[in-house]
């Protein structure tokens, strides 16, 4: 019968658990003194055991102080650790940029090395030449070094030679000084020359002056003989110059009229001559307004051009513009030619006035 069977057959037979009991408790009895020494010991050991306990927990207790003060000092070492990786924090990340900007200069020096190997080479290169240049100097200098010793002997020949120069300059001193006399003297007549210089260009101006107008003068004497000749070689008949009275009278009656102002009035009234004229082609009248001189320049053509129009404003008359003279410049004539302005150039005028003309 196993235990479970026991169990459940004490639980059925009360008979049987007493009896059970009272055979188990007679059992345990015997066993007590044995069992109460074990306990005994056991206590002992307890209480050894206890007293040992005690003792490490005082060393416990004093442990833990030591341990709470460690802990304390840690708490604020760990706070300065703290701080410190913080600190370490930063600078790490300033390395980190550091590093990063000594790489980049790593790239940089090594290209800088490179080149700077391929200067070196070049160094290299221009130092062979150089030694090579260097001998060359070498033999230069000892040919120098035998040209300084010609050259001292040629020095010592120029210094006997100076020294005559230093005589010859002390004669050229005495020469110069006087022909600072000399030209001392010649100022004076020059500036006294430019004086009479100045007088005979006065002169001889003022005899150009009064040549130019006694030739002109002449050449429209010859012109108001002449005229109607001139121009009708060239188309006009019935040519007559009005005389000054006349020219005068009629730029009269057109400032009456009010045909014309007074400034062009005595503007048109000195022009060197104004005829009257049919043309040989339509049997029409003109006016021709003429300025005279021995040589024509610009300005006679522009008073020509500009008299010439007002007087045919004033008159609703064709005004025929004519330059007469023995001679013409070029940008004279190209504005002749531009304006219709007829030139007219007698070849007697040429003749006996062209010398002249050219003179004034």
């Amino acid at each position: 019968m196993n235990t479970l069977e026991i169990i459940e057959e004490m639980n059925t037979n009360p008979a049987l658990a007493e009896d059970l009991r009272a055979v188990i408790l007679t059992r345990d009895l015997l066993r007590l003194p044995a069992d109460v020494a074990t306990i005994d010991e056991r206590l002992d050991k307890l209480v050894q055991i206890s007293a040992r306990h005690e003792e490490t927990l005082a060393q416990l207790v004093e442990s833990t102080k030591k341990l709470e003060e460690t802990t304390a000092h840690l708490a604020q070492t760990s706070q300065r650790h703290e701080e410190t990786l913080a600190h370490l924090a930063q600078t790490s990340q300033r390395h980190e940029e550091t590093l990063a900007q000594l790489v980049e200069s790593t790239k940089k020096l090594e290209e800088t090395t490179a080149h700077l190997a391929q200067t070196s080479q070049r160094h290299e290169e221009t130092l062979a030449q150089l030694a090579q240049t260097s001998q060359r100097h070498e033999e230069t200098l000892a040919q120098l070094v035998e040209s300084t010793k010609k050259l001292e002997e040629t020095t010592a020949h120029l210094a006997q030679t100076s020294q005559r120069h230093e005589e010859t300059l002390a004669q050229l001193a005495q020469t110069s000084q006087r022909h600072e006399e000399t030209l001392a003297q010649l100022v004076e007549s020059t500036k006294k020359l430019e004086e009479t210089t100045a007088q005979l260009v006065r002169i001889v101006k003022d005899h150009d002056d009064r040549l130019g107008y006694l030739m002109g003068s002449d050449l429209e004497s010859k012109w108001r003989i002449n005229a109607a000749a001139y121009l009708g070689n060239i188309g006009f008949r019935k040519v007559n110059i009005l005389e000054k009275g006349e020219l005068a009278e009629l730029l009269f009656e057109l400032l009456d009229n009010g045909d014309i102002n007074e400034p062009d009035r005595i503007d048109i009234l000195c022009v060197d001559s104004v005829a009257t004229a049919i043309t040989k082609s339509d049997l029409s009248k003109v006016y021709v307004v003429t300025e005279i001189a021995s040589r024509i320049h610009k300005d006679d053509i522009d008073r020509v051009t500009r008299r010439a129009e007002k007087l045919q404003q004033a008159t609703a008359v064709k005004c025929l513009k004519v330059v007469a003279g023995a001679s013409i410049d070029e940008t004279a004539n190209e504005l002749a030619l531009k304006n219709d302005i007829l030139v007219v150039i007698p070849s007697d005028w040429v003749r006996k006035y062209l010398n002249a003309s050219e003179t004034i």
